[in-house]
């Protein structure tokens, strides 16, 4: 009798350890968890959710304005910019929110034609966001605003607020293409510094 039980035991804990076992070989899993958009297509659940870093390339025109003066002056210059990013989204059932900051170069340099203007170079600038995005099965249309800080040459620091509005693609689990618009407007000193950028790069998402 109690060799017939111990053989029941073990013949039930097979049974039930088989199925799992199958799996691990090679077997078919559990499909993801879906979630319906507000257009109906399915999305499957968090895959817009984590933390991401990625790289940017693109245009960047700026333009730095002091007072109004015959001695004040109005500059204004144009050039590529590079960019770094770092994020974190967090995806509901039908929207995406999320917080990113960026690191910026913009290759500028220029210098005014009124007296006292002399020569001013945009160094690096600094940002962080926030953002909200809407997925469409792959794709993702969303706007940010945040604040920025800006390092010139000479005493020129300028800090403001930013927006920004852009589309990502999910290309694979991991990567992501993007491509996005921005405006900074920012001040110091009674100089304004307004910069509008144009930038395409890719983000990978662990």
């Amino acid at each position: 009798m109690r060799r017939f039980c111990l053989a029941s035991i073990a013949s039930a804990a097979v049974a039930l350890a088989a199925p799992a076992f199958a799996a691990d070989l090679g077997g078919k899993s559990t499909p993801p968890s879906t979630v319906a958009d507000f257009t109906g297509i399915k999305l499957v659940a968090n895959q817009w959710t984590g933390f991401y870093l990625g790289a940017f390339g693109g245009f960047g025109a700026i333009s730095v304005a002091h007072g109004a003066e015959e001695s004040d002056f109005d500059i204004s210059a144009s050039n590529f910019m590079l960019e770094g990013r770092a994020g974190y989204d967090q995806q509901t059932t039908i929207s995406v929110f999320g917080i990113y900051g960026d690191v910026n170069w913009l290759n500028a340099r220029f210098g005014g034609t009124n007296e006292g203007s002399g020569d001013v170079k945009a160094n690096l600038s600094y940002d962080l966001n926030l953002r909200y995005g809407i997925p469409i099965g792959n794709v993702m249309p969303y706007v940010a605003v945040g604040g920025v800080w800006q390092d010139f040459t000479g005493d020129l620091n300028p800090s403001g607020y930013r927006a920004a509005g852009g589309l990502e693609f999910r290309w694979t689990d991991h990567l992501s293409l993007t491509t996005e618009i921005s405006g900074n407007w920012a001040s110091d000193n009674g100089s304004d510094a307004n910069t509008y950028v144009g930038l395409a790069g890719l983000s990978y998402r662990f």
